[in-house]
C-alpha cells in the first residue's frame, strides 16, 4: 500500500518556491532598470538644450555615464534573471521527476491525483487510475543485474509515455509499480488504454548480444475509477491496489478492473475484443 510523505521528502518542493520568489524578485528588478534606462534617455534628450551653462563633463559625459550604469545593471539582472530561471526549472524537474524513468515520481502524482478529486467533486466528470506491476522483472535483475534492470524500466516507461494522451500522468511509485492517471475517462475507456500498452510491452525485446535478449517482461495492470469506486483518491487507488494483485494472482500479463466496479451497463456498449480474448478480466 502507499505511504505518507515524510517531512524530509517536502523539501525539495520548499526549495523550489523559495528560486521562485527569487526569481520573480529579479525580473522586476530588471524591469524597473529598464524603465529608468528608458527615462533617463528621454529626459536627457528633452532637456539637453538648459544645460549649455554646465561644463562638458556635465553636460555629457555625466548622463551618458548614469545612462551605461543603468543598461548594464538591466543587462546584469536579466542574465542573472535567465540563469536563476535555469535554476528553478532544473530543480523543479528533480523534485517531481523520477531520474531514471523521466516519469513523475509518487509525491507529483499524489498532488496531481488530488487534484482530479478536486475537479471531478467541483464541476463533475470522472478520471480513472491505472496501477501497473511488472511481471517477471525481478528475473532480469537476478539474472542480468541491475544496470540492466534500469535499462528495461527506462524503456518500458517510454512505452508507456507513448500511449499516453498529453493531459495523462504516469509516474513511477517505486521499484517496478507505476501508476497512471487518466482524467475524464472512466474504467471502461481506461482498459482499454491499458490493453493497448501491455500489447506493446509484450512485444518489447531488448538485445544483450551474446547474453541473450530480456523478451519476457509483462505487465499485469489493475484499474479503478472515480466515482465508481469510491469518492476519495484514497479509495480509488486502494481498489486498484486489489485489482493488480487479483491480476497477478490470475497468472500476469493481464488487465483486470477492480471488482467492486458498477458498470451501468458500459461494459457491453464498448463491445470489447479484449474481453474475448480473455486479457481483460470481465468483474465478476
Amino acid at each position: 500500500m502507499l505511504e505518507a510523505l515524510t517531512e524530509d521528502q517536502e523539501l525539495p518542493f520548499e526549495r523550489v518556491k523559495q528560486l521562485r520568489a527569487a526569481v520573480g524578485r529579479v525580473e522586476r528588478l530588471a524591469l524597473v532598470s529598464l524603465c529608468l534606462a528608458g527615462a533617463v534617455a528621454v529626459f536627457i534628450t528633452v532637456h539637453a538644450p538648459c544645460w549649455n551653462t554646465l561644463p562638458d563633463f556635465a553636460t555629457t559625459g555625466l548622463p551618458a555615464l548614469l545612462l551605461w550604469l543603468i543598461v548594464t545593471a538591466a543587462h546584469t539582472l536579466n542574465w542573472l534573471y535567465i540563469r536563476m530561471k535555469k535554476v528553478s526549472d532544473a530543480t523543479e524537474q528533480m523534485a517531481i521527476v523520477d531520474a531514471n524513468t523521466r516519469c513523475f515520481n509518487y509525491r507529483y502524482l499524489m498532488i496531481r491525483l488530488n487534484e482530479e478529486e478536486e475537479r471531478c467533486k467541483r464541476y463533475g466528470g470522472c478520471f480513472s487510475v491505472l496501477y501497473v506491476d511488472l511481471d517477471h522483472f525481478k528475473k532480469v535483475n537476478d539474472r542480468y543485474g541491475h544496470s540492466i534492470g534500469n535499462v528495461v524500466l527506462k524503456d518500458i516507461a517510454a512505452l508507456f509515455r507513448g500511449g499516453m494522451r498529453k493531459s495523462d500522468v504516469i509516474g513511477r511509485l517505486g521499484g517496478d509499480e507505476f501508476l497512471a492517471i487518466l482524467p475524464d475517462t472512466d474504467p471502461v475507456g481506461a482498459a482499454a488504454v491499458a490493453d493497448r500498452i501491455r500489447k506493446t510491452v509484450k512485444r518489447y525485446a531488448l538485445d544483450l548480444g551474446e547474453d541473450g535478449k530480456v523478451d519476457f517482461v509483462r505487465l499485469s495492470v489493475g484499474i479503478a475509477g472515480y466515482p465508481d469506486n469510491g469518492r476519495s483518491a484514497n479509495n480509488v487507488i486502494s481498489a486498484a491496489d486489489s485489482a493488480v494483485y487479483e491480476a497477478k494472482e490470475k497468472g500476469g500479463n493481464t488487465v483486470t478492473i477492480s471488482s467492486e466496479y458498477v458498470s451501468r451497463d458500459c461494459l457491453d456498449a464498448h463491445n470489447f475484443e479484449l474481453f474475448q480474448e480473455g486479457c481483460c478480466r470481465r468483474p465478476t
